[in-house]
């Protein structure tokens, strides 16, 4: 998802124990995990709705190429 290594998680968490403090730094990194939780479900969500309006759309392509290809056609003067 984000292209961030090692060492760069490690800048950030250094920094974040710094600035926030070890005793809510727990509770920071709880909150963190639950949006991120949430912003998973709701791309997730959107992935899935996104999917079925295509399966919808293609479904409708096909009906419609059927019904084009059942319409009766005129009888031709080689039938006769």
């Amino acid at each position: 998802m984000f292209d961030i290594g090692w060492s760069e998680i490690a800048v950030i968490a250094v920094v974040a124990l710094i600035a926030i403090g070890p005793k809510e730094l727990p509770g920071v990194l709880r909150m963190v995990g639950q949006w991120m939780g949430k912003a998973r479900k709701m791309a997730a969500e959107f992935q899935g709705q996104f999917q079925e309006a295509m399966r919808e759309a293609e479904m409708a392509d096909l009906k419609r190429a059927l019904t084009k290809s059942r319409k009766p056609r005129p009888a031709s003067v080689a039938a006769i």
